[in-house]
């Protein structure tokens, strides 16, 4: 299984344990494990989520650079998108 589905499955499991305990069907100690699996694999998502942002941030640096224009050409009308599509009044 993957992280997202390792943390949801830790996370349902810690949910699962907070009701027993809620409920009074177990003791407060069986939440240390599944509160420490939740920790680890959410922090685990965290670093892999991060990785993944550095990894693709030069790619849509690049594309955010191709499709942006300078103040001046927004001014002027020179900004105008190429493809104005069909909702376009021209």
């Amino acid at each position: 299984a993957g992280l997202p589905q390792e943390y949801l499955a830790a996370l349902a499991q810690r949910n699962a344990a907070l009701r027993r305990v809620q409920l009074g069907l177990a003791g407060p100690e069986v939440l240390a494990p599944w509160t420490e699996r939740v920790a680890e694999s959410g922090a685990a998502l965290v670093a892999n989520r991060r990785t993944t942002i550095e990894e693709l941030s030069p790619s849509f640096a690049e594309a955010a650079a191709d499709v942006t224009c300078e103040d001046d050409e927004v001014e002027s009308g020179r900004g105008e998108a190429k493809d104005q599509g069909p909702m376009s009044n021209e």
